[in-house]
């Protein structure tokens, strides 16, 4: 029941699209775009935007440049919703002024931040990865992740920490290494200037800003930090204890029993609508065959699409559409054996040649395999489904499950944690439609550039 892993981070703010006043637009205005590489094994990231619009008609997307305030990018217009960048070597780009005076890209938000008065006790947290290569690339895979994390005290004293790790892995290679360093010191901000005096003495000066309503996210030259509230996020861990654990057998019948035995079976295709951060995605599953049709709207309007039947399938984002490698293919087809959907009588028999593991608090961990791709499933005590961990885009996708109501005699999560590397994201389930679909609902959708 979880989504594609490739949605995550797709849109970091989302808003309806309607006009506002002109004279708004003014100041530094921030978010985070996808980026999605066409080729197969190609990499996915961030593309962090952060732009200074200056009452003269000028701006600078460059805030990493210590003349920020005065550097000049290119001029901007504003027409009725219409915001209009004329950048100094030719290019263009428009955005839309929403309802709350945010900018739209398209599938991506804008938000306006603050560059006056002074930081409140905060913490925020930047997380960047990229991977290349892997299965089905012919190449090696190359997966880089960072994380800094820096807190204000809202009195003049910081910390810093900052952790990077590479990682190598292919035919007869494997390695990479892991960097950390840890500072503090005090600070003073002014008008967008925040300088870091570090405890051995080294001063540092960055371009800062922090959302006006609220500590949800900061830019520190340019890179787009998010509120941190000292989770990690990391994988479940299992633990030992001395007890006779059940069999792969055993824990199955269980666990279909607490999540509806019969009423579960009884499944033929599912409807999940849910919310992330302001964005709707729509996800269908066929619990008898193997297809799936998945979207993300904004605003009511398809921002990002995939389609996958048998052994087809395609991505489409921003009027592009990339079909599926063969590792994507591999991985749709694992996705069906996993969470709820591998407890299936269909597809059961799968989960009862695995491996049972003791869990914390009493719980149970699961593991087994479809066609090579390694499946957990993380049970409690009361034999609950509350994670699982299947392979994405070269990793690991980890789900964590809560919040759990019956729907048709089903006990379904509403509530799905989903962590891919440094990526992690929350989404709110709204509505669950069991074997209410038609063979007219899945058709492959036309989307139109």
């Amino acid at each position: 029941m979880k989504y594609w892993g490739i949605l995550y981070q797709l849109i970091l703010f989302s808003t309806l699209l309607i006009s506002c006043k002109a004279d708004s637009i003014n100041g530094v205005y921030a978010g985070v775009q996808l980026q999605i590489s066409a080729w197969p094994g190609g990499a996915m990231g961030r593309n962090d935007v952060a732009i200074y619009f200056r009452p003269n008609g000028t701006f600078t997307n460059d805030l990493k440049d210590p003349n920020w305030k005065t550097t000049v990018k290119g001029k901007f217009t504003v027409s009725g919703s219409d915001v209009v960048l004329n950048f100094t070597d030719g290019k263009k780009r428009t955005y839309k002024i929403t309802s709350k005076g945010n900018l739209s890209g398209g599938n991506f938000i804008l938000l306006p931040l603050s560059m006056k008065g002074s930081i409140p006790t905060s913490s925020f947290q930047y997380k960047g990865g990229s991977s290349a290569g892997g299965i089905g690339s012919n190449t090696p895979y190359v997966g880089t992740f960072s994380q800094n994390v820096i807190h204000f005290d809202g009195k003049g004293n910081f910390s810093h920490s900052r952790q990077g790790t590479v990682m190598i892995a292919g035919d007869n290679i494997g390695g990479g290494n892991t960097s950390k360093s840890d500072d503090a010191g005090t600070y003073s901000y002014q008008e967008g200037l925040l300088q870091l005096t570090y405890n051995t003495g080294k001063t540092q000066t960055h371009s800062f800003f922090f959302t006006k309503d609220g500590e949800e996210i900061a830019v520190l030259d340019g890179r787009i930090y998010t509120k941190y509230d000292g989770k990690t996020g990391a994988s479940p861990s299992s633990e030992k204890r001395s007890v006779n654990l059940p069999t792969a057998s055993e824990l199955v019948d269980k666990a279909r029993k607490v999540h509806g035995g019969k009423a579960l079976d009884a499944i033929r295709n599912l409807k999940i609508t849910s919310q992330l951060a302001g964005v709707q995605m729509i996800n269908q599953s066929d619990y008898q065959q193997p297809r799936a049709l998945g979207e993300a709207r904004v605003s009511g309007k398809v921002a990002y699409a995939e389609y996958w039947k048998g052994q087809q399938g395609w991505a489409w984002l921003q009027g592009k559409k990339t079909p599926f490698t063969q590792a994507r293919l591999r991985e749709k087809e694992a996705n069906r054996y996993a969470g709820l959907s591998g407890l299936h009588s269909q597809r059961m028999s799968v989960l009862q040649q695995g491996k049972v593991e003791a869990y914390k608090h009493g719980g149970y961990v699961l593991s087994y395999s479809k066609d090579g791709s390694p499946i957990k499933l993380i049970l409690d005590k009361n034999y609950r489904v509350i994670g699982e961990e299947t392979p994405s885009e070269g990793k690991t996708l980890i789900v964590q499950y809560e919040n759990f109501r019956s729907v048709k005699g089903v006990l379904i999560p509403f509530t799905e944690v989903q962590i891919l590397g440094s990526r992690k994201n929350e989404f709110k389930i709204t509505d669950y439609r069991i074997n209410e679909l038609t063979e007219a609902d899945w058709e492959e959708p036309s989307l139109m550039p």
